[in-house]
């Protein structure tokens, strides 16, 4: 990788210019990112955006960006549990009275089924029963007023934000032999050493991503697969709306060295050769 280097976006105004000469024609997004709002967001530390470079022209063949994250496991309290069986107690009791409304029954029976199938109750749920005079009720409200997430676990974590090839560059990385993929070689010698030095200061067990695979194959998640993702869905994760189509993807961080030097064992060129 010696015809490489990295630096992280803000380091360099050149790096304003060079970015007009990216390129990926199958994800624009990722592309107007770069050209947009990437500098300000690696500037003001929100986001950490690095670019790869090519040493030859200088030319940014490669960014990815990390951030800090949080995985959990679900938990069901007690009392939330509680809560529910008093608000279901309820609903019994209004369902046999001839003064509630068809369109309760209909909201009272679509919220049992939320709940039977582990959707959960929203607060707009809650709002459009209009025979709701009751602590059952209002208990459940309340939860909805509070600031909080209760799970049952957390776990510090480093996301993936992006994660893009400068396809004007293509004829290089086919030229020079990368096998499978040149952003396989950007993950392993790349990106993965700067988690792993992350690991050294702060506590961080997993390391994951957001894919966004619209294809019919899941080809990108069979990529994120090869490269010791998995979307096993042992762990959840808080996913924000412009990720709401992708698929949630992860790995322990402890294992990370040792894909690397597995990937690069079965590397078909010496690293050091580039």
């Amino acid at each position: 990788m010696e015809s490489f280097s990295i630096e992280r976006l803000s380091s360099s105004d050149i790096n304003l210019r060079l970015v007009g000469n990216f390129s990926n024609p199958k994800s624009d997004s990722l592309t107007n990112k770069i050209q947009s709002e990437a500098f300000e967001e690696d500037e003001n530390g929100s986001v950490a955006y690095y670019v790869v470079k090519n040493k030859e022209d200088g030319g940014i063949v490669f960014y990815f960006s990390l951030k800090c994250g949080q995985l959990y496991d679900k938990l069901i309290e007690k009392e939330q549990l509680r809560l529910i069986k008093n608000l279901f107690k309820y609903f019994d009791e209004i369902e046999k009275e001839d003064s509630t409304s068809e369109e309760d029954r209909r909201l009272i029976k679509e919220i049992r089924e939320s709940v039977r199938t582990s959707k959960g109750i929203s607060k707009a749920d809650l709002e459009k029963i209009q025979k709701k005079d009751n602590k059952a009720v209002s208990d459940i409200e309340s939860v909805f007023t509070e600031n909080l997430q209760r799970v049952g676990q957390t776990f510090a974590g480093v996301e993936i934000v992006q994660f893009c090839a400068n396809e004007n560059y293509r004829e290089l990385f086919d030229s020079l032999g990368f096998f499978p993929h040149f952003g396989a070689v950007v993950f392993w010698h790349f990106l993965v050493p700067i988690v792993l030095e992350v690991r050294k200061h702060i506590g961080c067990q997993y390391l994951f991503l957001f894919a966004a695979d619209t294809s019919d194959d899941e080809s990108l998640i069979r990529y994120y697969r090869t490269l010791h993702f998995t979307d096993a869905g042992e762990h959840g994760a808080v996913i924000p709306l412009y990720d709401w189509t992708c698929r949630f993807m992860y790995q322990e961080i402890s294992v990370l060295q040792q894909g690397k030097e597995e990937f690069f064992g079965d590397f078909n060129r010496d690293e050091e050769d580039v």
